[in-house]
């Protein structure tokens, strides 16, 4: 094993040297078989495999002729995966721009290098290689360094390359290189995440999904494509939300998605890198390398009115949000004058609510729900089939996001309406009412777009009377929400 490793090592070391007198072709297909080699075992979180990726990156970053940020290629960032915290590091290398205005603005082009590691019920050391997503990526912003580094006299804009860490887990490298930029963030114009970039011909072509934003990329990229016979689907001035693109987007960076579809083998073990179109990676990386070299060279560079707009309206902040309601748990009726009550019943409900933020503390949530309710009595089992409306207001901690969950206790009021039932076996009891009111109260816990905890209901005005005695109904459940 530890022979085996050493071979490793020596092969990251020594490959930069071995890639110099190789074509581009060559180069490519070399860097995403290494990546995507069972040695690495698919570059997953927290394994040596995703180390050896990592110093892979910085030593191609050294051989292309890269600078460090403050003498480190390395951004180290920690982060939580359930109970268990993880670390993770950002590879980070640029050129700077020569002009002595346009030196201070920068072109972002970024690839994610991790990806998902063994196959988790494997008995056999099943990998996923992750060829297409993202060793793909990671050649192409290794050799679009390396030409740039080559032709840096036509740079007037820094062009920061940087390799993501934790893409698959939530964008985390790329959420922290925004939260933690090592330049100021208003001076990056226009980012570019390479992502999945291994299957051109096989897509019929690539997808630049967000060039629009940038009022002066559409024309640019149009023109290049058809300089260099390149086909392009998908523009458009949204970014995408499932890539490193997001954390710049929702700052108000345009934004660029270079990816050619899900066509791979798409999160399966049989992502390898035999598979690949290297001439279509060599087509496009002429074409992505010159857009981006054009764009250092521009006079100027601003976000689209139609990407500014769309920016302000997706960001302001959403007063009501709606989703699918469901609980589970028992219900049992009480008596006014007994000291005993009722055998419990498995009760629930489905429906949708509506919640309004009336502060980031304070929300009123209103619901619509199926209820089935019940209890046991003496006479049998008592069934009722209504519609419950709950209105409650959450008192919480704060906004709940996927990093930072949040407690909320709720409380408030219900009213139901019975439209059916089981009740013909009791003899003995009054007219039953059909609209019935009372109290909820209970706790819950919020994540991202979950909610979750106990509620009890309970009714203040009688469902019916049992030999003269107000009987009510109770019931305790654990509720799920999910926010649409």
């Amino acid at each position: 094993m530890m022979q085996k490793l050493c071979v490793i090592i020596l092969w990251v070391l020594l490959m930069p040297l071995s890639l110099g007198a190789q074509t581009l072709r060559e180069r490519m297909a070399a860097h995403v078989s290494f990546l995507a080699s069972d040695s690495l075992q698919g570059r997953g979180l927290g394994t040596r495999g995703k180390t050896l990726a990592r110093d892979y990156v910085v030593n191609a970053f050294v051989d292309a002729g890269l600078m460090p940020f403050h003498g480190q290629w390395l951004q180290p960032f920690g982060f939580k995966v359930s109970l268990v915290q993880v670390s993770g590091h950002n590879v980070m290398g640029y050129l700077p721009g020569t002009d002595s205005t346009l030196c201070h603005e920068w072109v972002v082009v970024g690839a994610h290098y991790d990806h998902l590691g063994l196959e988790v019920d494997s008995d056999d050391g099943t990998y996923f290689p992750g060829a297409d997503d993202n060793a793909s990526g990671v050649a192409m912003l290794i050799e679009t360094a390396r030409h740039l580094s080559m032709n840096r006299h036509r740079l007037k804009r820094g062009v920061i390359f940087v390799a993501f860490d934790a893409e698959e887990i939530g964008l985390r490298g790329s959420s922290y290189f925004v939260a933690h930029p090592p330049v100021p963030l208003s001076s990056v114009k226009v980012m570019f995440s390479c992502d999945m970039v291994g299957m051109y011909a096989k897509n019929k072509g690539v997808h630049l999904k967000g060039i629009e934003a940038l009022a002066q990329g559409d024309p640019l990229a149009g023109a290049l494509a058809q300089s260099h016979s390149l086909t392009v689907l998908n523009r458009g001035f949204r970014y995408e939300k499932h890539t490193d693109t997001d954390p710049f987007g929702r700052k108000g960076i345009p934004a660029v998605h270079l990816f050619t579809g899900t066509v791979s083998p798409y999160h399966q073990p049989g992502d390898q890198a035999h598979l690949l179109d290297y001439d279509g990676m060599v087509l496009l990386n002429e074409y992505f390398r010159e857009l981006v070299l054009q764009l250092s060279e521009a006079s100027v560079l601003t976000p689209s009115d139609a990407f500014v707009a769309w920016q302000a309206s997706s960001t302001r902040p959403k007063n009501f949000s709606w989703g699918l309601m469901l609980t589970a748990g028992e219900g049992h009726h009480v008596y006014d004058n007994r000291y005993y009550r009722a055998n419990s019943v498995p009760v629930g409900s489905v429906g949708g609510y509506v919640q309004m933020n009336l502060s980031s503390h304070v929300q009123l949530q209103s619901e619509l729900l199926y209820d089935f309710s019940g209890s046991d009595h003496p006479g049998g089992v008592f069934r009722r089939h209504s519609v419950t409306v709950p209105m409650s207001v959450k008192l919480t901690t704060g906004v709940s996001s996927f990093d930072s969950p949040q407690l909320f206790v709720l409380g408030g009021p219900w009213g139901r309406y019975h439209f059916g039932g089981d009740d013909a076996r009791f003899s003995n009891v009054s007219s039953m009412a059909q609209y019935e009111w009372g109290l909820s109260y209970g706790v819950g816990l919020s994540v991202w777009r979950l909610q979750a905890g106990w509620v009890c209901r309970r009714a203040i005005s009688p469902l019916f009377y049992w030999d003269g005695d107000a009987v009510r109904d109770v019931s305790n459940r654990v509720f799920l929400g999910w926010q649409f």
